[in-house]
């Protein structure tokens, strides 16, 4: 990499702070949720803060005439997404622009562009994983009542299973990204707030009985054990399951009643599992949305508007093969990333895999993990990952723009 592009592009604690609230917003649903337009205006805001650090790097990179090859993985997925948001807009009724989308998306660049040593890149995940620490630290002190609830009527919203959900995401994007740098870090300090942050994040996940925790749970352990392929690491992590479910037992008796109520409650898997259906619904009008995506509303091929409920499936009905295509091609840099990763620190890698299957099993069943801004803050921060070994590895992602 060159010298001129290890210099900060643009003042690290610009990036840092977007890191820290893109995961710190998931809690604005737990914060602002009796006035609605709160939100909405904080994300708002947010976005204009997104824009004004793309806009600062953007000038920047044109000076230098310098840009890192890794926003190839999602700079054609913005374009499509944008144009598609223009001709939606100039010709049929109504202005059409995926605000949270496109935020996320700009938001992966400046992570991308804006990190440029190992200092700011340690200093964006701590401040990723301290936000989504205080994010589902809030539900819990102040909906105590809410753990171990799936309907829920809070200031007169009723939430249908959906409440505790902004937990996962926070859970989902950041905490195994913590433990990978506390892997690399090795002070006491980084470890402990990780696995601090881990635990917690998985309990404020778990009190709202989602299977979906436990599938990505189960997934990413049976993962990690066949990675690491080391019998002391694989009995003594099989040790803390074993007194970690024991104490979930003891200590959270209701919710595990709730939580086996809900599962025999299902039934036949595969027949009444109501994502089932919903599938089903929209891959049988494929030749709707097959090219370009749905040029109405989308979600109207879903039973009863319902959304696909799979981050892959939202980029195919929304954007058509092209979008699944370039959504494809950005794990496939995320996979090549973590291999580079494994070259210099398997252990680091073995984290960052269990972090993207852990993703990926989430992303396949659940409406979660289409838009959200801190999956692709996380989707950056990975990009990013060799930036922490750059003594060891020789980054060939930059050139000189002709």
């Amino acid at each position: 990499m060159s010298e001129n592009i290890q210099k900060n592009i643009i003042n690290p604690n610009f990036v840092i702070l977007l890191a820290f609230f893109s995961t710190l917003k998931n809690a604005n649903i737990y914060l602002f949720g009796k006035s609605p337009h709160i939100p909405v205006l904080l994300d708002y805001l947010f976005l204009l803060f997104v824009i004004f650090c793309f806009i600062s790097i953007f000038i920047q990179v044109i000076n230098l005439k310098q840009i890192n090859l890794k926003v190839m993985y999602i700079f054609p997925l913005l374009l499509w997404v944008i144009l598609q948001s223009i001709v939606l807009t100039l010709f049929t009724n109504g202005e059409y622009l995926p605000r949270n989308l496109i935020t996320s998306l700009l938001a992966l660049i400046v992570i991308i562009l804006g990190v440029s040593n190992s200092k700011t890149l340690r200093g964006v995940i701590s401040a990723f994983g301290i936000g989504a620490l205080i994010s589902v630290l809030i539900p819990l002190i102040f909906f105590p009542d809410m753990i171990g609830r799936r309907s829920v009527n809070v200031y007169g919203i009723i939430y249908e299973g959906g409440f505790w959900n902004n937990a996962l995401i926070s859970f989902a994007s950041a905490a195994w990204i913590y433990i990978a740098l506390a892997v690399n870090n090795g002070t006491k300090k980084t470890k402990l707030l990780a696995f601090i942050t881990f635990g917690i994040a998985w309990i404020a996940s778990f009190a709202g009985l989602s299977r979906t925790l436990i599938l990505i749970t189960v997934i990413s352990i049976t993962f990690y054990l066949m990675y690491i392929r080391k019998f002391k690491s694989i009995l003594k992590i099989s040790v803390i399951i074993i007194v970690l479910v024991t104490l979930i037992i003891n200590l959270f008796p209701n919710i595990i009643e709730e939580f086996n109520n809900r599962l025999s409650a299902n039934g036949n898997l595969f027949e009444d599992e109501s994502r089932v259906n919903i599938w089903k619904s929209y891959l049988s009008n494929i030749p709707e949305f097959f090219f370009v995506g749905s040029l109405e509303s989308y979600r109207e091929f879903g039973p009863n508007g319902l959304g696909p409920h799979s981050a892959f499936l939202n980029w195919f009905v929304q954007y058509g093969i092209i979008g699944l295509v370039g959504f494809i091609y950005l794990i496939m840099g995320l996979i090549k990333e973590i291999n580079i990763v494994k070259r210099k620190s398997r252990n680091e890698a073995a984290f960052l895999w269990v972090w993207l299957i852990s993703y990926i099993s989430l992303a396949l069943i659940n409406q979660t993990g289409f838009v959200e801004t801190s999956f692709y803050v996380a989707f950056g921060i990975v990009l990013s990952w060799t930036i922490l070994h750059k003594k060891d590895v020789r980054s060939l992602d930059s050139e000189k723009i002709s």
